[in-house]
């Protein structure tokens, strides 16, 4: 097995990725030792090596099943919303011509303003790039939209979260539900050991931090802090 230089810098983490009953995210401050996985799949086993929200292997899902599970967690999000729709794969015009959005979030606030929120997809074999998250910025300049999501199978590079970060563009990892479950051992997990509830996919919210990276757990039971998002 190729050793890895462990991150000096804490990183905070869902309380299930702790091994906890609850998946509320928990300010508690793991070490590398806890967070060091590596995704390895055998027949009868899921074992977890390195962090998952920066994925070496991205999941194998079909750009439709992704997109429309993106789509589910908006309408799980919607709570009071007033006017809460979501449209996949919408059209908008815009200063530079038309784009096509992998999902459009709209909903209305205060007197009746509304709030549209760009949604996209990205199925990369590397994580996303910095460029990536000012093209989807200036898309929502041009389309006069308020906010913008990224959801990446592959995660994301550090000047991308800083740039995302500054101009309020959420990022969210998209990985397979079983991550959501990681036990503080290195001994692989056979799957018959994995609680038959953890949800099909999953995602993790990253948010710099003075210390490193704040992960937030997504998922269809866990949409809290994506519900939070929309109305801020």
């Amino acid at each position: 097995m190729v050793e890895m230089a462990q991150p000096k810098a804490a990183v905070y983490v869902p309380a299930a990725m702790l091994g906890c009953v609850t998946e509320e995210e928990t300010s508690v401050a793991v070490t590398a030792s806890l967070c060091w996985m590596v995704t390895r799949r055998r027949e009868n086993s899921f074992m977890t090596r390195e962090l998952p929200w920066e994925p070496s292997s991205p999941i194998e899902v079909t750009p439709s099943e992704y997109e429309k599970q993106v789509v589910s967690w908006l309408e799980e999000a919607e709570g009071k919303l007033a006017g809460f729709s979501v449209q996949h794969l919408e059209t908008l015009p815009g200063s530079g011509g038309e784009y096509v959005i992998d999902a459009v979030a709209k909903f209305k606030i205060f007197e009746g303003a509304e709030i549209a929120v760009l949604v996209e997809c990205k199925k990369l074999k590397r994580p996303v790039e910095r460029d990536v998250a000012m093209i989807l910025k200036g898309k929502i300049q041009e389309t006069g939209s308020h906010k913008g999501i990224i959801f990446s199978t592959s995660g994301f590079q550090r000047g991308a979260i800083e740039f995302a970060a500054e101009h309020g563009i959420a990022l969210i990892t998209f990985v397979d539900g079983r991550h959501t479950y990681v036990t503080r051992s290195a001994e692989e997990v056979p799957h018959a050991f994995l609680p038959s509830d953890l949800p099909k996919y999953a995602g993790f919210w990253v948010t710099p931090t003075d210390t490193g990276l704040s992960i937030s757990t997504i998922s269809t039971q866990s949409v809290d802090k994506l519900r939070q998002w929309l109305t801020l």
